[in-house]
This record gives C-alpha cells, sequence and structure tokens, in this order.
C-alpha cells in the first residue's frame, strides 16, 4: 500500500462484529461476510454498503475431529465460526442441511478466524469447522478429517467482501479509491508464478506457516482464483448468499434477491479505471 501513499493498520476483530466496528467508526473499511453488512441495511437502513469483492468463491474445506468420519456423526457435535453475522455459519448449515442435519442438531460456538478454529479443534472444545488452505492440509496431516469441499456444495458463493460506511467513504474518495487499487495490485501479484517464491516466504514469515504448505496454498488460491484481479463482486453469488439467508430464516421469506441493493460500486470503478 506504500506505493500509493497508504499506511495501513490491520485489527483483529477477536470474533467481535466488524460490522459494528465500522458503524463505530472503530475500522474505516472491513474484509468482512456479506451476511452482516446485507443484515443491518435490511434492519436498519444502515449507511454500511459492500465497495469490492473480497473472495468471490468458496475455498473451504470440512474438517472435523478424528472421531467424525461422516455428516450423521456429527448430531450433537460444536461447530465453530467466525462470529454471528454468517459467513461459515451459514454456509455450514446450508451444508449440513444438505446431509439431513438441522440447525438442533449441533451447537455453534463463536470464536474467531481459521486460525482461531484450528487452535479450538486441536484442544478439542469444537468438533468442526470449516477451514480454508494451508489449514485444511495442516489438518489432514495430523489426524484429522476432511468430510468435503464447501464449494461441491456450493459453488457460486460471494464468501468475502470489502465494505465501509459511506460518510466516511464520500469524504475520503480518494484514499478509498487508492486502497482499492492497492489491493488489486496485491490480488495481480500474489497470482503471478513469477512472484510465488516471495509469497511463499511472506505466509512463512509472517504467518508462519511451513514452507510445504504455505506453496500447497498458493498453488490452490492460484489454480481456483477465489480473489478476482478486479475486485469485482460474483453477482451469482451473491444472490445465493440472499437465497441461503431466507432459508436459514436470517431474512423475512419476501426479501427480494437484488444484490445490487447492498453495492456501492463507484469507487471500485473509479479504482479499476486506472
Amino acid at each position: 500500500m506504500k506505493k500509493f501513499g497508504l499506511a495501513l493498520e490491520v485489527v483483529d476483530t477477536h470474533g467481535e462484529s466488524p460490522v459494528d466496528l465500522l458503524k463505530s467508526g472503530d475500522i474505516q473499511v472491513g474484509a468482512v461476510p456479506p451476511e452482516g453488512i446485507i443484515k443491518r441495511i435490511e434492519s436498519e437502513k444502515s449507511d454500511i454498503q459492500i465497495i469490492a469483492g473480497n473472495t468471490g468463491k468458496l475455498i473451504l474445506d470440512i474438517i472435523a475431529r478424528p472421531q467424525f468420519t461422516k455428516f450423521s456423526d456429527l448430531k450433537g457435535a460444536v461447530f465453530g465460526t467466525i462470529n454471528a453475522d454468517g459467513g461459515t455459519l451459514y454456509q455450514f448449515q446450508e451444508i449440513a442441511h444438505r446431509n439431513g442435519l438441522g440447525p438442533d442438531d449441533y451447537r455453534v460456538n463463536r470464536l474467531g478466524g481459521a486460525p482461531a478454529r484450528w487452535k479450538a479443534l486441536q484442544a478439542g472444545t469444537i468438533d468442526v469447522a470449516l477451514q480454508p488452505p494451508p489449514l485444511n492440509y495442516m489438518a489432514e496431516d495430523a489426524g484429522f478429517n476432511n468430510l468435503g469441499h464447501s464449494y461441491d456444495f456450493i459453488p457460486e458463493y460471494q464468501y468475502g467482501i470489502f465494505a465501509a460506511d459511506m460518510g466516511w467513504a464520500q469524504s475520503n474518495g480518494d484514499t478509498l479509491t487508492a486502497f482499492l487499487r492497492g489491493l488489486m495490485e496485491t490480488a495481480k501479484f500474489t497470482y503471478d508464478p513469477a512472484n510465488k517464491d516471495d509469497v511463499v516466504s511472506i505466509a512463512v514469515n509472517l504467518i508462519g506457516l511451513e514452507k510445504r504448505y504455505a506453496e500447497r496454498g498458493w498453488q490452490e488460491f492460484h489454480d481456483r482464483r477465489p480473489l478476482p484481479l478486479d475486485l469485482g463482486v460474483n453477482m451469482a453469488g451473491m444472490r445465493k448468499v440472499l437465497e441461503i439467508m431466507i432459508h436459514a430464516g436470517q431474512l423475512p421469506s419476501d426479501t427480494k434477491i437484488d444484490p445490487a441493493k447492498y453495492i456501492r460500486g463507484d469507487f471500485l470503478a473509479n479504482a479499476q479505471s486506472f
């Protein structure tokens, strides 16, 4: 981001709702699941809007402790999710439903992102969680069971988005445009095979991954391309988000499935025009 004159502070929400942090002004831009933004707009007519796509496809595996070998074993299990605003929670509910489990068949522990879920799986405080590469590989090598790929159950899903409060965004349009340009440059750099060794090195040094896992993770992200180079929103994936939220009772049954209602696209369009 230095190339675009920006200095970022990255905030770990520790399971707290990022939508609340956006509303309070504690953060200005959030990389968040879309469900919380949708719920807030529907319930409060919020000024927080989706400004760009982040992860436009699911790239998570269903990782369970060794004693759980199939979905029917998960009755009474504890599922670990990031927070109450959706994301992995609604995805798991949909996947579990397709495998014969209702919401009363398991308990939910809201405890934060994928690293926190991995620690909880190892500690035995949760039994199952959706985990991304390379944590899924690490879990398999440690004897945990992989019950399937989320994208096999839900091929189209807008998993992550970038959101901002429009009051701040409109007063800081140049800053926001520069931020989005920086993200596009980052995606381009990350996917470029010429930069693979650098990206792997960053993952090893910054996150503490073993090199073999970082290399496998890079390859899967390169092949599946969950983050679009132009940060565009997967509209089919957004429609699926709305359908699943309605099915889960998180939105009224008569909610119009209109993804554009939640998206403010002019900041991204400005960034893409450079």
